[in-house]
């Protein structure tokens, strides 16, 4: 889900769970009840039928992921914490 909408693909996911916290029904993608073909059918068809919601949930998702989930701050303290641990690793290796 979260690599579709990085790539400016709407989604049709489950209301419940993960999923749920991260698609903004009518947004980002659309949201079926969990069981429930027949609206996971009628969403399909939904965005099948119209490509200014595909473009504009497309658009709409790809921007929230650059906006919580792609950041130079997350980055940075991802690089500083795997410095850290190559240093720790380095110290304990006998000379």
């Amino acid at each position: 889900m979260l690599e579709a909408m990085a790539c400016s693909v709407p989604v049709i996911a489950v209301d419940k769970w993960g999923p749920a916290e991260l698609v903004q029904d009518g947004y980002t993608g659309l949201l079926f009840s969990p069981l429930d073909s027949s609206k996971l059918a009628a969403q399909m068809l939904v965005l099948a039928r119209d490509e200014a919601l595909r473009k504009s949930m497309g658009k709409n998702g790809h921007d929230w992921i650059h906006l919580n989930l792609i950041s130079k701050k997350l980055a940075g303290q991802f690089d500083h914490f795997l410095a850290g641990v190559i240093t720790s690793q380095l110290q304990e290796v006998p000379a």
